[in-house]
């Protein structure tokens, strides 16, 4: 009798523990499945969505490198911002929720470029150049709310994009506001310099019917300001 119920004992030992180690194994393999997809978004440009994991052992920390990977993929390192590839993908998911719902707020971008800025490259340099790009960074971070969305589009051009209740008043005040704020001067390598901007406006869906065609009229309204302005 001891020794038939010693194997039986042993036997849902061994039965349990076969049942822990499938279920860990199942739990381990459900999230590395869940690592792999997001390796697989990231490959295929997709740099918002998180992984999701809140592990505390190395598959954790692994799933944090990744977040930390996405978090660098779409950030400016000079500046900070958005880089123009988190601007390409943010664009087409607010033009996409408008178009799902009509309900959502038209969508404004403001196309923004600096004046006068090859002139201090020219003049103070380029370490210079870079010092002004990181101070406009700023004051555009500070001009701007939680919600609205800065990126830097390509050297001395950044664009902002708006969703409220009354997108074409809204950011018609933005951008008067701008042109006051980057107006103000600046003190780069021991020596005050005034820049000034020019920003073109377009709402979606009123000007165009996709991401592209709204970027080439923010462009196309930018170069008129910077025409007029002169």
């Amino acid at each position: 009798d001891n020794v038939r119920r010693t194997v039986v004992l042993a036997a849902l030992a061994v039965l349990v523990a076969i049942a822990i180690g499938l279920g860990i194994i199942g739990w381990v393999a459900r999230d590395l499945r869940r690592l792999a997809a997001a390796a697989g978004r990231i490959g295929d440009g997709d740099l918002d969505t998180p992984v999701g994991l809140s592990r505390r052992d190395e598959i954790g920390e692994l799933a944090r490198s990744f977040e930390r990977m996405q978090a660098r993929l779409r950030t400016d390192r000079l500046t900070g911002l958005a880089n123009r590839e988190a601007l390409t993908q943010q664009l087409a998911r607010r033009i996409e929720r408008v178009r799902d719902d009509r309900r959502q707020p038209r969508l404004g971008v403001l196309f923004i470029d600096l004046n006068r800025f090859k002139y201090i490259n020219d003049t103070l340099g380029h370490e210079a150049g870079d010092r002004v790009l990181q101070e406009i960074a700023e004051r555009l971070r500070r001009s701007v709310r939680s919600e609205d969305f800065v990126a830097r589009y390509a050297g001395d051009e950044f664009v902002i994009l708006i969703q409220n209740g009354d997108v074409r008043s809204a950011a018609t005040r933005l951008a008067e506001a701008l042109v006051k704020e980057l107006g103000q001067p600046l003190v780069v390598a021991g020596r005050q310099v005034f820049l000034g901007t020019s920003i073109g406006i377009t709402l979606f869906p009123e000007d165009a019917s996709g991401s592209t065609a709204l970027m080439k009229n923010g462009d196309i309204a930018m170069y008129q300001a910077k025409v007029a302005g002169k």
